[in-house]
């Protein structure tokens, strides 16, 4: 499946691109980017522990993500790359991580893809809620398995089975990591502060907190993925029908 592009019908992407743009959302307020059509990561913004230091042997990327303070790269030869803020090690690549497919950066962690769909975290991990009680935003589900796509919030992490499944870890104070009984397999998924959505096979948005509100109608345009595939233009494929 591919996502069309509102503002021209004759270009798509797939939903991995589009949850790698989404995912930064909530962040644009601080740190910003662009990507040339050659690859070249552009950085702007709030700079305060060098998020937008783009290291200058970098060369070009194909997957960006932007953390509260961090900022991570996919080069093209899947090799990760992680610059800004480190208090919490969500610039600490493993050294032993190897290719990666996909990137979500949160508030002081980080996830990647690896090539075979293995999930690997790090960073900022244990989340104390009460005397005797942790919550793990690292802690990848032994038995979660391969997935195709990641999405990082503020203290919680989502990542997509190959299945369809949407599966959370991480705090769940806001309830964002609630997945309605009924909601089925998806093709994206986006993380925010204290709420997460995902985008269902049918296109129908589905958030996830103590509210989910979504306007009643709207929809993501889901197309057949017989197009050429770009990640160029702006907005990332909804409307309100």
């Amino acid at each position: 499946m591919a996502l069309r592009l509102l503002e021209d019908s004759n270009h798509y992407v797939a939903p991995q691109d589009v949850y790698n743009l989404l995912l930064l959302g909530h962040h644009v307020r601080r740190t910003h980017w662009a990507k040339h059509t050659n690859g070249e990561l552009v950085c702007f913004g709030a700079n305060c522990s060098g998020q937008c230091d783009v290291p200058p042997d970098l060369g070009p990327v194909v997957a960006v993500a932007a953390g509260n303070r961090h900022t991570c790269a996919v080069k093209t030869n899947g090799e990760l790359v992680c610059f800004g803020a480190n208090c919490s090690g969500q610039c600490d690549v493993p050294p032993d991580l190897g290719p990666v497919v996909a990137v979500a950066a949160g508030n002081r962690h980080t996830c990647a893809v690896k090539t075979n769909g293995e999930l690997v975290c790090f960073g900022s991990n244990g989340l104390r809620v009460s005397a005797s009680e942790l919550l793990w935003s690292c802690d990848v589900p032994p038995d979660l398995g391969p997935v195709v796509a990641v999405a990082a919030g503020l203290k919680h992490t989502c990542a997509v089975k190959t299945s369809g499944e949407l599966v959370f870890f991480g705090d769940n104070t806001f309830r964002q990591c609630d997945v309605p009984p009924d909601l089925g397999p998806v093709v994206a998924v986006s993380a925010g502060v204290i709420h997460t959505c995902a985008v269902k096979p049918s296109g129908e948005l589905v958030c996830i907190n103590h509210e989910r509100n979504v306007p009643a109608g709207f929809k993501v345009l889901l197309q057949p993925d017989t197009h050429s595939q770009s990640s160029t233009g702006g907005a990332a494929a909804c409307e309100s029908q």
